[in-house]
């Protein structure tokens, strides 16, 4: 009786597990990582830094840009964030307090391709890259990790991005005989970032995304 109840216990203790497991399992990821955070240089007609926090996998994303450009007789600088949250995607000019304020990230597709590849994340990456009309040219390592190299001709445009764990650790861009690039130098892997960086900054005047018109509060 006491063996049965030992074995009893066990099976208990094991579908608990799995259900646990099973809960935590996300329905999609954007990385194959459950957080991280990511620096990068910048170059070409953009020249500065730029810094990946995610959470979550993805679910919570913030991206930070800070530099100059010089593009086509144009030149200045600029100070950026992009934040996705479950709620609403923001982009920010941080030199003027402005910025755009546009729905939350429609997944429904990107669930689909998780619930038909099984959730294979590698499986769902290949088809959303061919999808977009990227070539896989094979892989190549960026800071010890191996990439997967994607490629994109179109109209004149080229852009090459190396993906490793659903993350771009290198982008370089031509077109009309400007480049552009951006390369990681820092990785920190499933670290926990502060909740504070997907923070929208306050004083954000909000514009209309297809007139450029501030947006009266109601």
């Amino acid at each position: 009786m006491k063996k049965l109840t030992i074995f009893a216990l066990a099976i208990g203790f094991i579908l608990c597990a799995n259900i646990l497991k099973a809960q935590d399992e996300p329905e999609f990821k954007n990385y194959n990582m459950i957080s991280g955070y990511v620096e990068y240089k910048l170059s070409g007609v953009q020249t500065g830094t730029q810094e990946l926090y995610f959470e979550e996998y993805g679910k919570y994303e913030a991206k930070y840009s800070k530099g100059e450009y010089d593009y086509m007789g144009q030149k200045g600088t600029f100070n950026q964030v992009n934040i996705i949250t479950p709620e609403a995607v923001y982009s920010i000019d941080l030199n003027k307090s402005q910025g755009v304020k546009l729905p939350a990230p429609d997944y429904t597709k990107v669930i689909e391709k998780f619930e038909t590849e099984g959730g294979d994340f590698d499986k769902v990456q290949d088809q959303s890259m061919k999808e977009g009309g990227f070539i896989k040219m094979g892989t190549e390592k960026v800071l010890d990790k191996d990439c997967v190299v994607w490629e994109l001709e179109k109209n004149g445009a080229k852009v090459k991005i190396w993906l490793w764990k659903g993350i771009e650790l290198k982008i370089e861009q031509s077109s009309q005989g400007a480049t552009s690039s951006q390369e990681a130098v820092k990785i920190v892997e499933e670290e926990a970032i502060p909740f504070v960086k997907f923070d929208v900054p306050s004083g954000v005047t909000w514009v209309d995304p297809k007139t450029g018109k501030p947006i009266k509060e109601k």
